[in-house]
């Protein structure tokens, strides 16, 4: 198959794509971890640090046993700057037309798995370390329910402030959690100065 042409069922992009470079595969750490691994893709971050985040909010260990659930993904999502549409349930992956996180099923074991289907790499980067291939193009392996359209990724600038703490959350990615109640440093000093009032 020559590299124009696609693989039988694979997704159709409805425009040329801004971006220039492809995602970065992550692997997931943890049997249930592949939405955070998903995330740490569309984030430009690393495994730990998703994680970390989801430790601050006391969700990893519910995480670890059960899966991320839809609000605490969407939750996720919103921390590390990565703006989503509406999810779209869908049985093809000719329906998806744009980056998007998408939850596949396996009816014969009844689990769902989360991957992220990039349109400039040209398939599916899976963070199931059982499987090879950076990027997955064999489409009629994966079968697709839903897709959550990705809208906007974190600008660079955003991506590499990694100690940027997440707006109204009162946390710091990848670092302990810090009380949004502790009382910002004052320049009382500056402001006497500022007046002509000695010290």
């Amino acid at each position: 198959m020559s590299k124009t042409q696609r693989p039988p069922g694979s997704p159709v992009p409805s425009a040329l794509p801004t971006r220039t470079s492809p995602l970065t595969r992550c692997l997931q750490r943890d049997n249930r971890g592949c939405v955070l691994a998903c995330i740490a893709i569309l984030a430009g971050r690393r495994y730990d640090e998703i994680a970390a985040l989801a430790e601050t909010q006391g969700w990893l260990d519910e995480i670890r046993r059960r899966g991320t659930h839809r609000d605490k993904r969407q939750a996720l999502l919103a921390l590390v700057r990565v703006r989503t549409g509406h999810g779209v349930c869908c049985g093809q992956w000719t329906q998806v037309r744009q980056l998007a996180l998408v939850t596949l099923r396996y009816p014969d074991c009844g689990t769902q798995h989360s991957v992220v289907y990039d349109p400039v790499a040209g398939g599916v980067l899976d963070p199931n370390p059982a499987i090879r291939e950076d990027v997955r193009r064999d489409f009629s392996n994966m079968p697709i329910i839903r897709y959550l359209p990705i809208l906007r990724l974190p600008s660079a600038r955003e991506r590499a402030r990694r100690s940027h703490e997440a707006a109204g959350y009162g946390v710091v990615l990848g670092i302990a959690a810090t009380s949004v109640s502790a009382k910002p440093r004052s320049a009382p000093e500056t402001r006497r100065q500022r007046l002509g009032v000695p010290d």
